[in-house]
Parts: C-alpha cells; sequence; structure tokens
C-alpha cells in the first residue's frame, strides 16, 4: 500500500501531464508562450541597436562639443584631440543654451580668458548642457571629467617648475552650467522615462480583462449568439462592446497614473532630491495621447478576443502585445527629441510614447501629433472592419 505522500504526488502528476498535454495541443500556445518571446526579443534589440542610430536612438559614436571664446589654458586644443569628442564651432545665431536645446551639439564650452596676467581672477571654463536630455547629461558629465583630469595636469605640472620657470599653462576655474535646476532637471528627465511606459504598458493591461471577456467570454458562455440574433445591428453591438473595453482601458491608465501618484507621496523621503514639475495644463495634454494609447490597445485586444476560443486563449495571445507595450515605452528612454527624425511619428506604439515624451519635456511636434492621431484612426477603422467581418460569419460561434 502506497503512502498518502506518494499517493498525493502520483495524483499531482496525472494532472500535470494532463494540462501540460492540453497546453502543447495547442500550438497557439506554444507559439505565444515560447516562440513569439524567442524571437520578438533579439528582434527588438536588433532594431533598437541597428535601426535607431539613423537617427534619435542609442548613444552617439562621439559627444559632439561646441567650444566658445578664446582660447584659454588650451582648452580647445586639448578638447579637440580627444578621439570621444567632436568638437565643432557654435552657431553664429542664438544662445549657447539654445544651440543646446535645438539639438546637434551635446556639449558647449564657454571660455573666458583672463584680461592680464596679473589679473588675480583665473580663467573661466563653463559647461552648458541639458540635464533634461540623457544624451547631453552624459555628455556633460564625460567632458567635466576630462577638463578635470586636464586641470590637475595642469596643476600639478605648474607646481612642480621653479619660480624662475614660465608657467606651462594658467590654471582655471570651471563651472557646471546645467540648463535647468539640478532637482528639477532629474525630476524631469525620470518623468520622461516613467510616463510613456507607464501609459502604454497600463493601455495595455487596462482593456484585457474586459476584452477577453466580452469577446471571448461571451462565446464561452453561449451568450454571443442569442446576442447578436436581436434586433441590434451587428456594427453597433460591435462598436458598443469596442466603447466599454476602450473605457476599461481609460480607467487603467488613470488608476495606473493615480497609483504612480501616491506610490510618489509614499516614498517622498526617498525621493526628496527631485522635483517632479508637473502643470495642469501638461497633465491635460497627456490626456490626449493616453486616450489614443487606450483606443489603439482597446481594438487590438478586442479583436483578438473575438478570433480567440476561449477567454484564457484570448490572454494567452494578448502576451506579445503587453511585451510590444513595454518596449516601445523602454525604447522611448533613448530617444532624443532634439535630433528625432519625423518617420519616428510613422512607427506604431512607439509614436505615441515619443508624444508623451515629448510633452513631458515640453517639446512636443504638433505635425508628429496629428501624424499619430491618423495612423490611430487608420487602426481602430481596419480593426472594425476585421471585426465586423468576424461576426458577420457563423464560424464566429465555434471555437477556432
Amino acid at each position: 500500500m502506497r503512502s498518502p505522500a506518494l499517493a498525493a504526488a502520483s495524483e499531482t502528476l496525472i494532472v500535470f501531464r494532463k494540462e501540460i498535454t492540453e497546453l502543447f495541443r495547442d500550438y497557439r500556445t506554444v507559439l505565444v508562450s515560447v516562440a513569439v518571446p524567442l524571437l520578438l526579443f533579439p528582434l527588438l534589440a536588433a532594431i533598437l541597436a541597428y535601426g535607431g542610430q539613423l537617427g534619435g536612438i542609442g548613444p552617439p559614436a562621439e559627444t559632439v562639443v561646441a567650444v566658445s571664446g578664446p582660447e584659454t589654458a588650451g582648452v580647445s586644443e586639448f578638447l579637440a584631440g580627444r578621439s570621444e569628442l567632436n568638437v565643432v564651432e557654435l552657431p553664429s545665431s542664438g544662445t549657447v543654451q539654445e544651440a543646446v536645446a535645438a539639438g546637434g551639439i551635446d556639449v558647449a564650452v564657454v571660455l573666458e580668458r583672463a584680461t592680464s596676467r596679473s589679473e588675480a581672477g583665473s580663467p573661466k571654463v563653463a559647461v552648458v548642457f541639458d540635464n533634461t536630455n540623457n544624451r547631453s547629461l552624459a555628455g556633460g558629465e564625460l567632458v567635466t571629467a576630462m577638463l578635470k583630469e586636464y586641470l590637475s595636469y595642469l596643476t600639478t605640472v605648474n607646481g612642480t617648475n621653479s619660480e624662475d620657470t614660465e608657467p606651462v599653462s594658467t590654471p582655471f576655474s570651471m563651472q557646471l552650467s546645467p540648463m535647468h535646476p539640478a532637482a528639477a532637471g532629474a525630476g524631469t528627465l525620470i518623468l520622461s522615462f516613467l510616463l510613456p511606459m507607464i501609459i502604454l504598458v497600463s493601455a495595455a493591461i487596462g482593456p484585457l480583462a474586459s476584452a477577453a471577456d466580452l469577446g471571448a467570454g461571451e462565446k464561452e458562455r453561449q451568450t454571443l449568439e442569442s446576442l447578436l440574433g436581436s434586433p441590434a445591428r451587428r456594427s453597433t453591438i460591435l462598436a458598443g462592446k469596442f466603447a466599454a473595453v476602450a473605457t476599461m482601458g481609460v480607467l487603467g491608465i488613470v488608476s495606473f497614473a493615480g497609483g504612480a501618484g501616491f506610490a510618489y507621496i509614499a516614498t517622498s523621503a526617498v525621493t526628496e532630491g527631485l522635483e517632479f514639475t508637473v502643470t495642469a495644463r501638461t497633465l491635460l495634454s497627456l490626456a490626449y495621447p493616453a486616450v489614443l494609447a487606450a483606443l489603439t490597445f482597446s481594438a487590438i485586444e478586442f479583436l483578438i478576443s473575438l478570433y480567440a476560443r476561449s477567454s484564457k486563449a484570448a490572454q494567452t495571445f494578448c502576451v506579445p502585445v503587453l511585451i510590444l507595450a513595454s518596449a516601445a515605452g523602454y525604447a522611448t528612454f533613448a530617444v532624443d527629441m532634439r535630433t528625432l527624425p519625423f518617420w519616428y511619428y510613422h512607427v506604431p506604439l512607439l509614436n505615441l510614447g515619443v508624444i508623451v515624451k515629448g510633452i513631458v519635456l515640453g517639446n512636443s511636434h504638433s505635425a508628429g501629433i496629428w501624424v499619430t492621431t491618423l495612423w490611430v484612426v487608420i487602426y481602430l477603422l481596419c480593426a472594425f472592419s476585421a471585426g465586423r467581418r468576424m461576426i458577420e460569419r457563423e464560424s464566429v460561434f465555434r471555437s477556432v
């Protein structure tokens, strides 16, 4: 007689074999759960690593530095000799800050030479960078480290010279000049990464359960056939269901945003050095791409649900959608809004994240917003057309 533990283990194994056999019997489950992640992540990595270098994504091969002012303590010559830097001239029009904000220049080094050797003040070198842009911020840190290294070298060499020997070069004073206050710049930079991620992921998760229930769930409960047999037109039934799913998507985004706000309040001691400046106008502006994202993901997931044979299968088929939403959100972090090519607004999902990032940074592109809106309208029309063809066929009532 077997022990109770062995009997329980044997029964567990039998149930496991039965369930795993059922799962792997459906090729769609295997495709979504195994093949898609194996192929999708390398594909996304290749796109970001190689295709994105066409403009706006990824670290630059060289940090572009503009030097302005008279030659001071050999700084211009020193920077021009560093292989990590591409030293260019500062544009003649506009201020230094405007040149950095416009893109094409990551860091500006402003030189100011002392008027005479007897002057008490040393030459000044100001490093100007945009601390709300991750590329410019990284470039500013790199140039600052190089100048500190050079300053240390000058100080050491001059200190070893005798009093009768001419100094190699007069050491200079360095000033960091970020374009925004440190706390506000750090907070804006974090928001420009978090908000696209929160909006895209929440727009994909919010309507998922309701989409699976109103499509495949109704087929499982065998209530879809009676609903489609009612006097209501099938197009209006489809539109009503989609409106309900989209509403849940919008509520999901609001809930995620509210949760993020409560998390910030709860961890205010940890985020003390950050300043998140989000005005009412910014929130209203963010509502527009949030609604576009909710409509897009609701249409995709509801269409998948109409195709799936069960609500469980519908949720499984939506896994790649969630992966793509996360990938698009992450990709916006590496996007440089200053030099972003316009064709990025034609890339599905990524264009929504780019709009959110542009609004956060105050660098939104009105033409890009209109192009993205047009694409969302096209997505909705295609999804509605495909969904209407599905529910007009008898096969919608049968397992697929």
